[in-house]
């Protein structure tokens, strides 16, 4: 009996000891550690999450990336859902695509395109005056008309006369006077343009030729400009592309077929690269684009022409209007000083 008591009590101490552990130096483990309090209030130092500049192409629901090359406060990316990571952002939106400027060095160009029928050339929406380059018909009130979650849409339209065509261009970024002072070259101004829109019934990308993104506010068919674009007939998909004067040119695709559900497509700098961009659709993988060297081949030359102006542009290539609806723009610059 006193044999058993001895062993019952040494049991316990070990146990103590366990509950008690004290570790110096460095503890590896290999295989998963679960414990059921975590408490590094008193830590010197923590680093929770891991870091990288490449998001792993899979993830589990509720891991977190800190991606090293994001602009700051902008850092944080969460997997919502299996093999999807979405990126929260710095402001006070909460990571929603309204966010846009994480502290008073930024300057912004923001519009819900809460849109009247029938707004003539030019149309003032928020802090964006839209032009019409290209085409004779008004901004319409939307087609379908707008849900809760989206009150303010604007909807271009072409007449129902097969190649016509309407576009609207609104300058973001102001004037550079040279390329090599255009958004596209400055490498030390971080800087994001982003924009919602939809095709609001299928018949719309049916036959038709659209794009929306960054590109001169000209006649050209198509300007120079980095975009998201598809043309029926030729694409399959949405496609990242760079258009030069009357062509296209590299593209690369988004893997995200045409339909009328609510798209967002962002295109930035990093303000560590001159001439290096970087392009998103939705929450897929993030792509570059530059001279050389990256997924996207984008040329240097009149890049002061299309870097700083929102463009949208719908062909319809048959005898039936064709709609595409635009619900938020934004743009911000850190200008790297408080303003």
């Amino acid at each position: 009996m006193r044999r058993w008591s001895m062993i019952l009590v040494a049991a316990a101490a070990t146990a103590v000891l366990l509950y008690a552990v004290t570790v110096n130096g460095s503890l590896d483990v290999l295989g998963r550690l679960s414990a059921r309090v975590v408490d590094f209030s008193a830590a010197e130092s923590t680093a929770p999450m891991r870091t990288g500049a490449v998001l792993p192409g899979s993830c589990t629901v509720g891991q977190m990336l800190f991606k090293t090359d994001a602009p700051a406060g902008q850092n944080l990316y969460l997997c919502t859902a299996a093999d999807t990571w979405t990126q929260v952002q710095g402001g006070g939106g909460g990571g929603s695509v309204l966010d846009w400027r994480p502290n008073s060095r930024y300057v912004l160009f923001r519009s819900e395109m809460g849109a009247f029928y029938n707004q003539s050339s030019p149309a003032y929406l928020g802090d964006i005056i839209l032009s019409r380059s290209t085409g004779s018909t008004t901004l319409n009130s939307p087609s379908p008309p707008p849900d809760i979650n989206h009150p303010g849409i604007m909807s271009i339209a072409t007449t129902a006369t097969s190649g016509n065509r309407t576009s609207w261009s609104a300058s973001i970024g102001g004037p550079a006077s040279s390329d090599a002072s255009s958004l596209y070259a400055l490498s030390n101004t971080p800087w994001e343009f982003r924009v919602v829109f939809r095709f609001p019934n299928a018949t719309d990308y049916a036959n038709s030729s659209f794009w929306i993104g960054m590109m001169d506010s000209t006649t050209e068919n198509p300007p120079r400009g980095v975009v998201i674009r598809y043309l029926a007939g030729t694409d399959t998909q949405f496609m990242f592309a760079y258009a030069n004067q009357n062509s296209w040119g590299a593209t690369v695709s988004t893997g995200a077929v045409p339909d009328t559900n609510w798209h967002t497509i962002r295109i930035r700098s990093d303000g560590s690269v001159a001439n290096k961009i970087w392009l998103r659709f939705d929450s897929g993988a993030e792509i570059s684009g530059c001279p050389s060297g990256c997924y996207l081949a984008v040329p240097t030359y009149l890049s002061k022409a299309w870097s700083g102006i929102f463009t949208v542009n719908i062909i319809t290539n048959e005898a039936a209007a064709k709609y595409a609806n635009v619900d938020y723009v934004h743009f911000w610059q850190d200008l790297g000083t408080e303003r």
